[in-house]
């Protein structure tokens, strides 16, 4: 098996940068592909066994794992129109589903732990992909307790040049690590499930990025998020290298023709809305996904009044809906009108 870390530092080491001018720059960018998959693939992501010291543990990895799927998957079609190329299904594995569940039909899993088994990789591992180059599978590890850096700076002079040595100090934290670094790391293993290597990036902008001072260039660069920073995302970037690599035609890589029909509704949404109405996203996630859908612009809703933030649960005849639509049984007017319901009594907040 063919292992990708997500490193939590550019190298293991210091490196120095001149006070009179910088080191030559490393060529930046991404390496070769590592991984190419053959198919839309199914995620699955499993419940990890609970941890006392963490409440609401399980749901929190499960909702960010959610997410993420839905991130690349709304960047990936962005600009697509209404054929879905880009095509994810997610499926939650619970831990009384798992002695139970085929797992043969996940292209990748996703598992989570609390750190890693091996002591030695608490020194740079935030999380891991695995391959299966045999049975074409892709294993992703999340490790969810909070790590961080700290640069120690030391200045010397030589000759007439004065030297800033930077030397990356990691720690653990002891407590579960920030939703922004939860987030960060599936996205960046994600993003080698899906073939992407590591984007090589000079030494003196890891630093700059680490610090706040720069936004990243993509989310595979091999550095953890500082805490504070929560600028690391998804970039047109990341977008590019797998079109690259796919032929900008979906996971499949077919020749695909696409329906040019106008729509307020990509059709690849109806995911979203199958996994809610099969129960593998709850109430709130459903909820979030579509104010994030709605908000990044990619679901357009005719303008409705906004009722006051409501507790009430979301009616049935809403979720019977969504199904409906997902399989196709219901136009894509009767599944909006359910959402501007939801918008009118105060669920979803616009």
């Amino acid at each position: 098996m063919k292992t990708w870390a997500y490193l939590l530092i550019m190298i293991l080491g210091s490196f120095i940068i001149f006070a009179s001018n910088t080191l030559p720059s490393l060529a930046d960018g991404f390496g070769p592909p590592i991984y190419k998959l053959t198919h839309n693939p199914t995620i699955c992501a499993f419940e990890p066994p609970s941890n006392s010291a963490f409440s609401g543990l399980s749901d929190k990895l499960l909702s960010q794992a959610l997410y993420a799927v839905i991130d690349w998957q709304t960047k990936l079609n962005t600009g697509e129109g209404k054929h879905p190329l880009w095509n994810m299904n997610f499926i939650k594995v619970s831990l009384i589903q798992q002695p139970s569940f085929d797992i043969s039909q996940c292209d990748i899993t996703i598992h989570f732990k609390a750190e890693p088994d091996n002591p030695n990789g608490q020194l740079f591992e935030a999380g891991v992909t695995k391959f299966d180059y045999v049975n074409h599978k892709a294993d992703i590890e999340i490790y969810y307790l909070g790590v961080n850096l700290k640069w120690q700076t030391d200045t010397y002079q030589q000759g007439y040049n004065i030297l800033t040595v930077y030397t990356p100090i990691l720690y653990f934290t002891g407590y579960l690590a920030s939703d922004p670094q939860i987030a960060t790391i599936i996205r960046h293993e994600l993003g080698h499930a899906f073939g992407l290597s590591h984007y090589i990036l000079p030494n003196d902008v890891v630093y700059k990025i680490t610090s706040g001072q720069l936004d990243t260039p993509s989310i595979m660069i091999t550095t953890i998020v500082g805490y504070g920073v929560t600028n690391f995302n998804i970039t047109p970037n990341d977008i590019n290298e797998i079109k690259t690599i796919y032929g900008g035609n979906g996971f499949g890589g077919f020749n695909i023709i696409p329906n040019t029909e106008p729509t307020s509704i990509p059709s690849w949404i109806k995911n979203n809305a199958k996994w809610w109405s099969q129960g593998s996203v709850s109430d709130d996630e459903f909820v979030k996904a579509m104010q994030y859908l709605i908000q990044q612009g990619i679901l357009k809703i005719p303008q409705s009044n906004t009722g006051n933030v409501s507790t009430q649960p979301i009616p049935s005849w809403v979720k019977n809906n969504a199904g409906w639509w997902a399989d196709g049984q219901l136009s894509d007017a009767e599944f909006v009108k359910g959402i501007q319901y939801l918008i009118q009594i105060g669920i979803i907040k616009v």
